[in-house]
């Protein structure tokens, strides 16, 4: 996407700090998810044009990254994607994890 010179993606109320574990979505992300909200409430669309969007961003995450598109995995959640790895992790394994 081509940004004009000073354009504004975001738009926080000040004093916004919480940017850590809450980030604001940047203006243009959150009109596109408005977008496919009213797409998908009216029944306009299928979900395969998500799936096409899902894998656009796939592609661009494993380029930013250096990795091959194949091996950037997609999920709702951190839980769904990590739920098979743990779940094959032989017993008596170690995991390191946060004390939180």
């Amino acid at each position: 996407m081509d940004f004009a010179e000073g354009e504004r993606l975001w738009d926080p109320e000040p004093g916004w700090l919480n940017t850590a574990s809450y980030g604001i979505p940047p203006g243009l992300a959150f009109d596109a998810l408005q977008s496919a909200l009213a797409e998908w409430r009216r029944g306009a669309n299928g979900w395969d044009k998500w799936d096409r969007s899902t894998d656009r961003a796939r592609g661009a995450f494993a380029r930013l990254v250096g990795v091959a598109p194949d091996d950037v995995a997609v999920g709702a959640s951190a839980s769904q994607v990590l739920a098979p790895v743990a779940a094959s992790l032989p017993p008596g394994s170690r995991v390191v994890v946060p004390d939180i």
